[in-house]
């Protein structure tokens, strides 16, 4: 677990088995902004109001390097889920990215017009982006290069999270509202997916029970079922009102993952088939 310290400049590192202080790191010459850990649990990231990002062994707690500088505050930090690259992003509007298996800066991004928010990184070198301004943008992390720029978000990217097939994101604001996106179309399914009734600060995908876990800002934890609706679709295929099923689907396309649309389409195919 890591956690920023207030007016000291360092970062925290506790070891959640035995509940004690791991680390305790700094060398930002300004408060620590963001927190990164890898995937591999190698390496994490500080990235402080002096625009500096510093990677950190986590077993040792020691300096491993500098990232790339930032002329402002560094707001996101991702990895990549190899952990061979290392995207930072700013209140300048740009976003560094750095192979850290060489410590070499590759390439520097601009394609936000405002503060960057959040990064996030997919399969096949895509990493996706969002700002204050509620643009959302899709790029390649190994070329630098904007692949597509998804239909904006009504205010300021909180957080986003993808299921495991990365077929789908999940994407808040504070207005609410958890926004259903298609990452192979990069269109807008569905404006209010999940309804909350409190301000979302993080959101989070369970792969194993396909739930989302969202975090508010009063400090509840709420858990949706995704597969809620899985019950209703087997209903309306035992009564064969398939008209129904597929409003459903559409309305809630996580129960394309169901083993009850999977009979659906069987259904259909043999039906076409005849």
């Amino acid at each position: 677990l890591g956690l920023t310290i207030s007016k000291k400049n360092k970062a925290a590192l506790w070891n959640l088995k035995t509940k004690r202080l791991y680390h305790l790191v700094g060398w930002h010459k300004g408060e620590i902004e963001s927190i990164k850990f890898d995937n591999s649990d190698r390496y994490f990231a500080t990235g402080g109001t002096d625009g500096r990002t510093h990677l950190w062994n986590i077993k040792t707690g020691k300096m491993v390097g500098n990232l790339a500088p930032h002329a402002d505050y560094v707001t996101a930090i991702g990895f990549s889920k190899n952990s061979l690259w290392c995207a930072t992003g700013s209140y300048d509007k740009s976003i560094s990215i750095t192979n850290i298996s060489s410590m070499k800066f590759a390439y520097k991004l601009r394609a936000h017009s405002s503060v960057i928010t959040k990064i996030g990184f997919l399969n096949n070198f895509r990493m996706i982006s969002g700002d204050k301004e509620g643009n959302l943008v899709c790029s390649n992390y190994s070329k630098g290069k904007v692949i597509k720029r998804f239909p904006n978000l009504p205010d300021v990217v909180v957080d986003f999270c993808f299921d495991t097939k990365e077929r789908f994101m999940f994407a808040t604001t504070k207005n609410r509202n958890i926004f259903l996106y298609d990452l192979e179309k990069y269109e807008l399914i569905n404006e209010q997916f999940i309804k909350t009734n409190s301000t979302i600060t993080s959101l989070e995908f369970v792969p194993d029970l396909m739930y989302i876990v969202v975090g508010t800002i009063d400090g509840i934890l709420y858990i949706y079922d995704l597969f809620a609706d899985e019950k209703q679709l087997e209903e309306f295929i035992e009564t064969k009102n398939y008209a129904a099923a597929y409003k459903l689907i559409n309305e809630n396309p996580m129960l394309k993952n169901s083993i009850s649309y999977n009979h659906l389409e069987k259904i259909w195919d043999n039906s076409v088939n005849k």
